[in-house]
């Protein structure tokens, strides 16, 4: 890696949200769709991060939450732009999920299976 561009890869991972959420019922594919999405060089995905969930959100920072992603910063091999997700299959169990999301990342894309 270059030192630059490397630096550029930790600073979006450190400093911004996801770019999109997976949520689901359980068996409804969201396991299979990540699997799908890594597949691609530019995507990164934390496995159940459960910050956006009722209980979990007052147990973790947003610092802590953010450390998920600290992997996609070494998967990134291409060095171009790339998107990172969360894919928690219980926000779709807790009613103040979306609400959340649209507070503290109103540009992340939500997708529900």
């Amino acid at each position: 890696y270059k030192t630059n561009e490397l630096l550029k890869i930790q600073d979006k991972v450190s400093n911004s949200f996801p770019d999109f959420l997976i949520i689901g019922c359980l068996r409804c594919g969201t396991n299979s769709l990540v699997h799908y999405l890594e597949d691609h060089p530019n995507v990164c995905i934390a496995n159940e991060p459960r910050y956006f969930n009722v209980y979990a959100n007052k147990e973790l920072g947003i610092q802590q939450y953010l450390n998920h992603f600290n992997h996609c910063i070494y998967l990134n091999t291409t060095l171009k732009p790339f998107l990172f997700g969360d894919k928690t299959s219980t926000y779709l169990l807790h009613a103040l999920t979306l609400a959340r999301v649209r507070k503290f990342a109103p540009q992340s894309k939500v997708i529900v299976m």
